[in-house]
């Protein structure tokens, strides 16, 4: 993975890794980086310029995560999050 300015990483837990790059590559994201899930392992990272963002499996074994474990399955998750990918020109990329 290149060098970037940023130093926070959003890590983000969703259930298909496909849909997921076919969503972010829409805004210009690539993959810099991806583990296929297997199991209990995966993870994939993607970047657009200085924005990063990384992502879990959603499957069962987020429920085995030291923090997630402490609430129950039918627990909401991901309420209340805002993302906020900079760019430069946003309407020559929205053309």
């Amino acid at each position: 993975m290149k060098q970037t300015l940023t130093s926070t990483h959003l890590e983000l837990h969703v259930p298909d890794f496909e849909k997921t790059k076919e969503y972010y590559m829409k805004l210009g994201f690539k993959v810099v980086w991806e583990r296929i899930p297997e199991g209990e392992k995966g993870y994939l990272v993607m970047q657009r310029d200085q924005n990063i963002l990384c992502f879990w499996p959603g499957n069962e074994y987020v429920y085995e995560q030291p923090y997630f474990k402490k609430f129950s399955k039918d627990t909401v998750r991901g309420n209340g999050v805002e993302i906020v990918i900079t760019i430069n020109d946003i309407e020559r990329f929205y053309s």
